[in-house]
């Protein structure tokens, strides 16, 4: 028996694209006199896929790349240089991606990324003394608190969970995030939060 091979890295953002064309499909606009245009409801909710959201990741996080094989999840990550002093930024089309989401409305204040917020500590594991600005592939970073919760509260305003399982899925592997005293990967603690089962 003959088939197709589908890369596992894709399952989540196919299952994103369905809930997707499903909620496209209720406005009547894909309904023909021989039942609905699946083709073109289905490359209209992955375009708006693509384009509301998983555009935003390369425009995000520094050098953004993606390398899976099939039946191989996703491995995101993202490289910045590091200053002399093991540091290194998220930069400003982090905060026009996400500055909006940093407010906390249960308190009575308007929050907003600083500069301060944007700074990336080399996680101590992978932190070794280097050149100025010296691009270093694979390091593994720790973001500040304000910067997650800008991405959470993003991912939150989702409306489908099958988008915020695959968006998760697609942030850079190597950012970190401080739960009590262990810094752990970004995904591990976005998903415990939206109480999501990884395997």
């Amino acid at each position: 028996m003959k088939g197709i091979i589908f890369p596992e890295a894709y399952r989540l953002r196919a299952l994103a694209i369905k809930d997707i064309a499903s909620d496209l499909a209720q406005s009547g606009k894909y309904d023909t006199a021989s039942g609905v245009d699946v083709t073109t409801l289905v490359a209209d909710a992955a375009a708006f896929k693509e384009q509301e959201y998983f555009s935003t990741l390369p425009k995000a996080f520094g050098n953004y790349s993606v390398k899976s094989g099939i039946g191989e999840a996703v491995n995101a990550t993202a490289d910045y240089s590091i200053t002399t002093d093991n540091q290194a930024t998220l930069g400003n089309n982090f905060v026009t991606i996400f500055g909006s989401f940093a407010d906390n409305p249960d308190t009575e204040f308007v929050e907003e990324l600083k500069a301060s917020d944007l700074i990336l500590k080399q996680d101590i594991a992978t932190k070794s003394s280097r050149a100025k600005n010296i691009q270093v592939a694979g390091a593994k970073f720790v973001m500040t608190a304000n910067a997650y919760n800008a991405i959470e509260n993003y991912i939150q305003d989702m409306k489908s969970t099958a988008l915020q399982k695959a968006y998760i899925q697609y942030l850079p592997k190597n950012l970190r995030i401080f739960v009590g005293d262990n810094a752990i990967p970004i995904q591990d603690r976005l998903n415990a939060t939206f109480g999501f089962t990884t395997f």
